[in-house]
């Protein structure tokens, strides 16, 4: 009984330090987000030739994120698979966690809040824009009711309503019917934004879309897997999870992996091999250019992952299933580097002088150096990390939060 208590008292410290160093952060970004409001976008170094940069690649991150979640909690009802049942709640609830802060880390990237409107007061119908986002809603939709239908059907069995509970059950499994192409739909399309642009020959590819699926499977069988250990570390929900569930999730994630490398590979080869110019410039910008650390750091990660889980011993402890999930996140992030400032480092027309750069007192024409570029440059800047970082660690909060007082857990 005294180890039960100091375990539980261990517990709580852990989880407050948490909740402590995470506020603090999103503190931090909330700050960063405030002086970009006032002063503008010049705080950030996305300029003409790299417009879009650390918001938009998170922005792409975060939807794949969610995948996870939602696939597992409809997969759960869909295949019958009881060993996933108890992690449906915890599952919907990450996603709805995640899909919303992708869709609220895009209003950085505009500058002013206010202008998120324009894109319905001047929706395009054939605009993959408003494809996303009419997406996104669904999705968010789709995760608030499923885990709405979830919770309220323990909630009347516990109350003794047998009839009430099965009915909310029913309707969350027909919801999973639907869920499920949903998921694959967001993914596919966030891809088409970038895959539809015909005039990007890094980005104009069928295969963006399958391997937007693929390393949002990855990514986001990851933040499953990190979300329960956390949670059997700190027992903050009460949920039976088996080790055989997560030797499954663990194996799956190799798959998921080694599905997305495949695809890249393919990718890869077919610029490689007719060695078209416009082509070769962002595969070459990628691996051999300034960002050569993002391309080889992928691969190098998602290997390290496939290697750390192949290996049964390993597979067993958390820690090393903890690695390689973290592995399996970042490198899914740096995919989504790789795939947006690669592509605008490397203007469509590049005849001199180039392209401005912009002004301000952050430009190379103020400190009497040349205003064009033929390639870009771009580092985010500490304000654009310090924003990231805050949104990042607002999802940690709300899921770590959500975990310990929502009840997202089993009655059992």
């Amino acid at each position: 009984m005294e180890n039960k208590n100091l375990i539980e008292k261990v517990n709580g410290k852990v989880y407050y330090a948490l909740v402590s160093i995470l506020g603090a952060i999103v503190l931090i970004g909330a700050v960063a987000w405030a002086l970009e409001i006032e002063y503008g976008l010049i705080l950030t170094n996305m300029r003409d030739v790299v417009s879009w940069g650390l918001y938009i690649s998170t922005f792409a991150w975060f939807v794949g994120v969610s995948a996870g979640g939602l696939i597992l909690s409809s997969s759960a009802a869909i295949f019958k698979i009881g060993a996933w049942k108890p992690l449906s709640k915890m599952a919907s609830f990450v996603s709805a966690v995640v899909i919303t802060a992708a869709a609220l880390i895009i209003m950085p990237d505009l500058g002013q809040p206010g202008r998120v409107l324009n894109l319905i007061i001047y929706a395009h119908t054939f605009s993959p824009l408003i494809w996303d986002f009419s997406i996104i809603a669904t999705y968010l939709i789709i995760s608030l009711l499923e885990l709405w239908l979830l919770i309220s059907s323990e909630t009347l069995k516990k109350a003794g309503n047998e009839p009430g509970s099965k009915m909310r059950e029913k309707y969350a499994i027909g919801l999973a019917f639907i869920a499920l192409p949903v998921a694959i739909f967001t993914h596919s399309i966030t891809a088409w934004i970038f895959g539809l642009q015909i005039s990007r020959p890094w980005w104009n590819t069928a295969l963006l879309a399958p391997a937007f699926v693929a390393s949002a499977l990855v990514s986001g069988l990851a933040l499953v897997l990190l979300v329960i250990l956390v949670n059997n570390r700190l027992k903050l929900i009460n949920v039976n999870i088996e080790e055989k569930t997560k030797a499954q999730f663990s194996k799956l994630l190799i798959i998921f992996i080694l599905v997305d490398l495949y695809l890249l590979f393919s990718e890869y080869l077919t610029i490689a091999w007719p060695g078209e110019p416009s082509e070769l410039a962002g595969l070459y910008t990628m691996f051999f250019g300034p960002y050569w650390y993002i391309g080889w750091g992928q691969w190098i990660l998602a290997l390290l992952a496939v290697i750390i889980l192949a290996r049964p011993s390993w597979r067993a402890s958390n820690l090393a299933i903890g690695t390689a999930s973290v592995f399996a996140l970042v490198e899914v992030f740096f995919y989504r580097m790789n795939l947006i400032i690669p592509a605008l480092a490397n203007p469509l027309i590049q005849y001199p002088p180039g392209i401005a750069i912009g002004g301000g007192i952050s430009s190379a024409y103020a400190l009497a150096g040349y205003s064009f570029q033929i390639v870009g440059q771009y580092f985010p800047s500490p304000i654009e990390w310090a924003i990231t970082a805050g949104f990042v660690a607002g999802v940690a909060l709300i899921i770590l939060v959500g975990l310990k007082h929502l009840p997202l857990g089993t009655s059992e």
